[in-house]
């Protein structure tokens, strides 16, 4: 069998391999291989088509909150409308996407896998490089019980066609809570059922405490310390039952436990390639830890956040480094991340747990913000900001509970990583009044 060589050869078709590409296609020649539909899963299944439902939550949430005072109704919503609205965003996505690869690339439709260390067979075709780029994502991970073929995933909730009246979702993280939120505000009844009393592990402790106080407010109904061990069906409803023989009915249950790692590339062994549950085992160059040759960027490696942001920087880090030689690192220490619900929940740097853990002299800021000016005008009725501060006057970190403040936290992303002293921010003049400004009461 003829084999086909490249500089680089990049697996995948997302945000990740896009990045790695743009560094790389003037100056080697690349191929990049991955299968229908093309553009990952931040454009197909993640960020993009989620935000389009959570946008009409946030509007639908925003009118509900000024009932009486201003808006006399609710608007009425179509699901199917804002289906058709969203679907004409990712059915655009797999052609662009196509055309750009394109003409930066030889580009190889089909699934991959390694055949040696430093090449990879697709099909009948065989392929080599002296580096190979992996950027395949990640699927919605599974969980093994009794009936589990009844749970639907994320992936089905953005294409359903019309909405449940019942909805449970299984797993109490982002994704849960996001689509949560959408699915009440358009007047479903929801029921998340979490395994561990503590939902949303790697915010700040309080600061969830507080959300779910919101989250209460808004009926969605929030079971923790409750295993699922089964799901039933009978006719058309489903019965979650849990270790503690709770049962819980819905018209349609959706698996939210997280995304795992797609590893379809590496089955066979072939490559040497470190791999776990968690990922493919990277250094901080993004290099493989076990083949010299390959890199590993985005959902699927071993590192902390599967963000479309993270795997933007990794992908450019990974490029940077097949050119040059492997000079760029990447810090999973100044990653701002959000929560789109109602109010969003969103931090940056270290929290309180982390500080004490590290033993650092820190100082801490917090209060709550309905009273504000700024919330009381949109009818805000949950709100609050916790800051780790450094002894030298620095923000550490940073968890934000209210209206704008995915957008706040990006300044705080700024302030972080460039080590401004809180003083100097004061001193700014920020455009007012807006969320930004609300940021120096919080310092």
């Amino acid at each position: 069998m003829k084999t086909e060589h490249f500089d680089t050869i990049i697996v995948g078709s997302g945000t990740s391999a896009y990045y790695a590409l743009e560094a790389l296609a003037s100056h080697q020649k690349v191929a990049v291989v991955a299968p229908e539909p093309l553009g990952g899963v931040c454009a197909l299944k993640g960020c993009q088509p989620k935000k389009y439902l959570v946008a009409h939550q946030e509007a639908r949430n925003a009118i509900k909150d000024l009932l009486g005072h201003g808006f006399e109704t609710m608007s009425k919503s179509s699901w199917a409308a804002l289906q058709s609205l969203k679907n004409a965003f990712t059915a655009s996505v797999p052609h662009r996407t196509r055309k750009t690869l394109q003409s930066k690339a030889r580009f190889i439709e089909g699934i991959a896998t390694f055949c040696a260390p430093d090449a990879l067979r697709v099909g009948e075709k065989t392929l080599s490089a002296k580096h190979i780029v992996i950027a395949t994502g990640s699927l919605p991970r599974r969980n093994a019980i009794k009936g589990s073929e009844h749970l639907r995933t994320s992936d089905d909730f953005l294409e359903m066609p019309s909405l449940p009246k019942r909805i449970a979702f299984v797993g109490a993280g982002v994704i849960a809570f996001e689509f949560a939120y959408v699915a009440a505000s358009l007047g479903s009844e929801v029921t998340v059922v979490h395994r561990s009393n503590q939902p949303l592990k790697g915010f700040d402790e309080s600061m969830v405490a507080r959300f779910l106080s919101a989250t209460k407010e808004a009926g969605i109904r929030v079971i923790t310390n409750a295993p699922v061990t089964e799901v039933t069906k009978q006719g058309a409803t489903y019965t979650l039952i849990t270790e503690e023989g709770l049962h819980v009915k819905a018209d349609a249950v959706f698996e939210t436990i997280g995304r795992m790692p797609n590893l379809s590339v590496l089955e066979g062994d072939a490559g040497n390639v470190q791999a776990s549950a968690k990922g493919i085992a990277v250094n901080a160059h993004m290099q493989s830890v076990s083949n010299p040759h390959v890199y590993a960027i985005g959902d699927c490696t071993d590192t902390p956040y599967q963000l479309a942001t993270v795997a933007d920087e990794q992908g450019k880090i990974a490029g940077e480094n097949i050119l040059k030689g492997n000079h760029r690192t990447w810090d999973d220490a100044l990653v701002a991340h959000a929560m789109f619900t109602h109010p969003p929940l969103v931090a940056v740097g270290i929290t309180e747990e982390e500080a004490r853990e590290k033993g650092l002299d820190y100082a801490i800021k917090e209060g709550e913000t309905a009273s504000w000016p700024s919330s009381k005008r949109i009818g805000e009725t949950h709100g609050a900001y916790k800051m780790v501060l450094s002894k030298e006057g620095t923000l550490l970190g940073a968890t934000l509970l209210r209206h704008n403040s995915p957008e706040v936290i990006n300044l705080c992303a700024m302030l972080l990583k460039t080590k401004m002293p809180i003083a100097t921010f004061k001193q700014m003049a920020l455009a007012y009044p807006t969320a930004s400004s609300d940021l120096k009461n919080m310092l």
